[in-house]
C-alpha cells in the first residue's frame, strides 16, 4: 500500500522537491518497511538527500530498534554512515532472510551468528524498558537488542532443528577415496542456541535428539569435561547444549509424566526469563531466589547407557518423575564473610579456587594469545540452603572465565551440596558436587552433579545434569519459603 501510495505521489512534478527537508525526514520516518523506504529514496533527488543526510534517516531506524553498538564510538569518523552499514547488515541477515540453521557451519550461518553474538552483547546499552510487572512488585526488565533477539528466534528456525537427525545419504569421496567426515556442530551456534532457553522451555517444540542428549547428559567427566581447551578455560558449548535438550525434552514431553505437568504450573514469575541487564566479563551478583531440578539414573542403567545401550534396555530418569517436588527450591548468598571454612575436601574435588594469572606454556608466551584470554581471574565465594526432600545447604565458587564464542558474561561454578549431621559438621556420605556454567546475565545454570564417593575399582564415577534458574521475580527478597514447591 505504501508503494502505490509514494508512486502515485512520485508521477506527481516536484511532488517532494517543494518540501523542507524536514517534511521529507517525516516522511521517511514514518514508512516502516525498508524496501519502502529505499522506493522513496528513489522518487527524487529530493527524497535521496533527505535520507542521506548524514545518514540520519537510517541511524534514527537503527535506535529505534537496537542498543547502541559498543565497539562503534559516537564520535568516531562516519559513525552514522558505520550504523547505516550495521543496520543494513542485520536487516539482511537478520530480519529479512536469515539462514537455514542446520550445524552452523556455512559461511551464511557464521555471519548471521556472529551478529547475533554482537547483538547479546551491546545489550542494555542503551536505556532498559519494563517487559513486566509481577504481582509483588517485580519488574521484568529488557532492552531493544533483547527484544530483536527475540524476534530474530521467531523469525528463523535457530531453535526448531536443534539436533534433528540428517537424512541419511550416501556420503561423498575425498580424492584419495576416503569418506568425508559429517560437520562438526558449530560452538557459537550452541551457544547461541543455549542462550535460547527462556524462549526455548517457555513452548519446547521439535523434540530431537533426546537417545544422544541423555547419553551426553550421563557421560563420564573423563569423557565429556565440561571445560576444556587452554587452562581449561573454553566451555563444551556443544555438551551444554544437550543438557538443555535433556530437560527441554522433559518439560515437553507429556507422555514422559516428568517435567511437563510441574514446570507448566509454574508462575510466569518461576520460570527463566532473559538476563536482566548488561553482559559484562567480572563479578557479578546472582540472585537469591532460584528453582531447578536434577536427574539420574539406576547404576545399571547408567552403566547400560555408557556402554552405547547394547541390549535396548528401558532407561527410566530418576527425580524428574517425582511430580511437583521434582522441582527443588534454593537461596544463594554472596556474604562479605564466611562463617563455613571451605573445606580441603569440598577444594579436592571441586578444584574451585582457581589461580589469579592462568599458566602459560612456552608456546603460548610466544604466540599471540587472544585478547579473551588476557583477563584477571576472579573467584566469588556463595552459601545456599535448599529443599530437596529435606533441607540442604551447599558451598561453592563462582570463577571468572574469558569471552566464549565472541560472547562475554559467563562464569564456572562449583559446589558442594551437604546435609548437616547435627552436631555442627556434615554428614560426610551424603555430598553432592555440582559444576557447571552460568550463563551471561547470572539468570540460568546448566551442568553436572556428581557423587564424590571413595573410588571404586571398575566403577564409573555417578553422575547426572543438572538445571537451576532465578525465581526472584516470583518471591519477596526478604523471605521466600524454600518448601513451598510452586507458592511465592
Amino acid at each position: 500500500m505504501a508503494n502505490g501510495y509514494l508512486n502515485r505521489i512520485a508521477a506527481k512534478p516536484k511532488a517532494f522537491q517543494v518540501l523542507p527537508v524536514e517534511l521529507n525526514q517525516e516522511i521517511a520516518s514514518n514508512l516502516t518497511n525498508d524496501k519502502d523506504l529505499v522506493n522513496f529514496r528513489a522518487a527524487c533527488r529530493a527524497a535521496r538527500d533527505a535520507i542521506d543526510d548524514q545518514d540520519s534517516s537510517w541511524f534514527k531506524r537503527f535506535t529505534q530498534l537496537y542498543d547502541y553498538p559498543a565497539n562503534l564510538h559516537k564520535n568516531s569518523p562516519g559513525y552514522k554512515a558505520k550504523i547505516r552499514k550495521l543496520y543494513q547488515k542485520r536487516s539482511k541477515y537478520l530480519v529479512r532472510s536469515p539462514p537455514h540453521f542446520k550445524t552452523g557451519c556455512t559461511q551464511r550461518e557464521e555471519d548471521s551468528l556472529k551478529m547475533v553474538a554482537d547483538l547479546i552483547n551491546d545489550s542494555y546499552n542503551s536505556s532498559s524498558s519494563v517487559h513486566n510487572t509481577f504481582i509483588n512488585g517485580q519488574k521484568q526488565l529488557t532492552s531493544k537488542n533483547i527484544e530483536a533477539f527475540k524476534d530474530f528466534i521467531s523469525r528463523s528456525d535457530i531453535i526448531d532443528n536443534i539436533f534433528r537427525p540428517r537424512p541419511s545419504s550416501r556420503k561423498s569421496k575425498k580424492d584419495d577415496g576416503e569418506d568425508e567426515k559429517e560437520p562438526q556442530y558449530s560452538p557459537l551456534l550452541a551457544a547461541i542456541q543455549v542462550l535460547c532457553i527462556p524462549t526455548i522451555l517457555k513452548e519446547p517444540r521439535n523434540l530431537y535428539g533426546f537417545p544422544d542428549s541423555q547419553k551426553e547428559a550421563y557421560s563420564t567427566i573423563v569423557k565429556a569435561p565440561i571445560f576444556g581447551g587452554f587452562n581449561k578455560l573454553e566451555i563444551n558449548m556443544v555438551w551444554l547444549l544437550h543438557v538443555m535438550n535433556f530437560f527441554k525434552y522433559h518439560i515437553g514431553n507429556a507422555g514422559e509424566n516428568t517435567l511437563f505437568e510441574p514446570f507448566g504450573k509454574l508462575e510466569r514469575a518461576e520460570k527463566p526469563f532473559y538476563w536482566q541487564g548488561p553482559i559484562h566479563n567480572g563479578p557479578q551478583e546472582l540472585g537469591v531466589h532460584w528453582k531447578g531440578t536434577y536427574a539420574y539414573l539406576d547404576r545399571d542403567e547408567m552403566k547400560a547407557i555408557r556402554s552405547g545401550n547394547p541390549h535396548n534396555q528401558l532407561l527410566m530418569d530418576r527425580n524428574v518423575d517425582h511430580g511437583d517436588s521434582a522441582i527443588q527450591t534454593m537461596n544463594i548468598d554472596i556474604p562479605e564473610t564466611h562463617e563455613f571454612p571451605w573445606p580441603a575436601s569440598f577444594e579436592r574435588h571441586l578444584q574451585s579456587i582457581t589461580p589469579p594469572k592462568p599458566a602459560r606454556t612456552r608456546a603460548q608466551h610466544r604466540s599471540d594469545v587472544d585478547d579473551s584470554f588476557m583477563y584477571e581471574r576472579i573467584n566469588q565465594r556463595f552459601q545456599a540452603t535448599g529443599y530437596d526432600d529435606e533441607d540442604f545447604h551447599a558451598a561453592g565458587w563462582l570463577n571468572e572465565l574469558p569471552n566464549q564464542q565472541g560472547i562475554a558474561g559467563w562464569k564456572r561454578m562449583t559446589m558442594m551440596k551437604y546435609f548437616e549431621d547435627g552436631q555442627g559438621g556434615w554428614d560426610g556420605n551424603a555430598l553432592w558436587a555440582y559444576e557447571g556454567v552460568v550463563l551471561p546475565g547470572g539468570q540460568i545454570m546448566l551442568g553436572r552433579w556428581w557423587s564424590p564417593e571413595v573410588a571404586v575399582p571398575g566403577r564409573e564415577v555417578y553422575t547426572g545434569p543438572f538445571i537451576f534458574w532465578n525465581t526472584d521475580a516470583a518471591c519477596d527478597l526478604i523471605d521466600c519459603d524454600l518448601h513451598g514447591i510452586n507458592d511465592p
